[in-house]
């Protein structure tokens, strides 16, 4: 993956505080952040995951605003606005509402009005519990029904196992006003390996809202897999409903709502990730699965990996897209020899994978759909771009530069 010279010199610019200092050792100067004049659309993340910028485009892809917070930008209320780890939630929070995770070691979920910055809301999700070490590494939020946020807790705070308490490996319900804190205990852990939810999904089946959790099901040292699954949760009050296990399957971290079916949802599951492909491929899986008026999870159809050809076992970024069908991307992880990132488009239904873009290593980063439907822009980070997949077409049509001075890479897109 590309990235720019650091250097310890400071010019007056947005962009030119983002790659931190920090790696030469620098302090930053003040920044504030500066309201802009058109409520955006879309947020675009460049990462080398040390160092993140926030750009901002409007609903035709024209810049609204080029870096406009960075891992050098600092407020009243922030120490570090953007971290290395940083992430968009996998579905907006609200219309025009920029939200972004900090994850590892930071544990914070901010929500911004980019044409009002000023207040800003930041949400330090450890909650309750004592004074530990412990990184709650929020993974995904969602906007429930009655205004809270619901936020994955990766990690379960290891020092209180066996205490008869217990914090993380859940979710928190956090409301935006009071910051009160309701706790959701999965239960939904296997064996010695933790649930660890990760992405969340709402889903609609007959009137009813369901939150879907895509569980990894990791142990302490995240290199232990139980069997990947998935939890169910009423999104009015928080009740778990189920706990299925997927069989077969490991790493079962990436989630999406299927936008022609409100009551299903595709899940990817990659396999162990520090296995070469020839042998992750035997527990890596792509699934649609449907909620009942109960909750209860059924999968529809599946494609597991371990037929599947060297290049085209999917590690990350579901977008399905009706039908049975999906995009996901393929990258060389754990592999001896490093290879392209493959874009694959798939089909459930046929049982049929096929490569329809490269790019370098690891550049091909998490996509989105454009608003109203009908496209997906996919980030390639090689060359800062936006790949435009028409679905009616089929078909690749375009390519979107997108301007950065920071010299990171593109590494994801995310409606507001």
């Amino acid at each position: 993956m590309r990235s720019g010279p650091f250097t310890c010199t400071w010019t007056p610019t947005l962009g030119a505080l983002t790659t931190a200092l920090a790696i030469a050792g620098c302090a930053p100067p003040d920044h504030p952040l500066v309201p802009v004049a058109v409520s955006p659309r879309y947020a675009i993340v460049f990462s080398d995951y040390g160092s993140t910028s926030i750009g901002l485009l409007d609903g035709d892809l024209s810049v609204v605003a080029e870096d406009w917070v960075t891992s050098g930008t600092r407020t009243p209320i922030l120490v570090t606005a953007v971290t290395g780890d940083a992430v968009l939630p996998s579905a907006p929070l609200g219309v025009g509402l920029l939200a972004w995770i900090n994850r590892l070691n930071a544990d914070v979920v901010t929500l911004v009005d980019p044409t009002a910055p000023a207040p800003l809301l930041q949400l330090d999700v450890h909650g309750e519990g004592p004074a530990t070490s412990w990184s709650a590494n929020p993974h995904d939020a969602l906007r429930l029904p009655d205004g809270r946020l619901l936020i994955s807790r990766h990690n379960p705070d290891l020092s209180l196992v066996g205490t008869g308490r217990a914090r993380g490996n859940d979710l928190v319900a956090v409301d935006l006003t009071t910051r009160a804190m309701q706790r959701v205990e999965l239960g939904c852990d296997d064996g010695e390996r933790f649930a660890r939810p990760d992405q969340l999904a709402e889903l609609q089946v007959d009137g009813r809202t369901v939150v879907l959790v895509a569980l990894a099901r990791l142990g302490d040292d995240f290199r232990t897999f139980g069997e990947g699954a998935l939890a169910s949760v009423d999104a009015h009050t928080l009740q778990v409903l189920d706990c299925a296990p997927l069989p077969g399957t490991v790493n079962c971290q990436y989630l999406r709502t299927t936008p022609d079916a409100p009551d299903h949802a595709v899940v990817l599951c990659t396999g162990d990730p520090f296995e070469p492909e020839s042998r992750r491929r035997n527990t890596a899986s792509v699934l649609e699965v449907s909620l009942d008026a109960e909750g209860a999870i059924t999968i529809v159809q599946r494609l597991d990996a371990a037929g599947l050809d060297d290049g085209q076992v999917p590690t990350a970024y579901p977008l399905p897209i009706g039908d049975g069908r999906l995009l996901a991307i393929s990258d060389a992880r754990a592999e001896e020899v490093t290879r392209a990132d493959h874009l694959l488009r798939i089909d459930l239904r046929a049982g049929t994978v096929e490569v329809i873009a490269e790019s370098e290593p690891f550049t091909i980063g998490a996509g989105t759909y454009v608003h109203g439907g009908g496209a997906l822009l996919i980030p390639d980070g090689a060359n800062d771009t936006l790949i435009v997949y028409d679905i009616a077409a089929a078909a690749i049509t375009d390519r979107i530069a997108v301007p950065t001075s920071t010299g990171l890479a593109l590494v994801q897109i995310g409606q507001l």
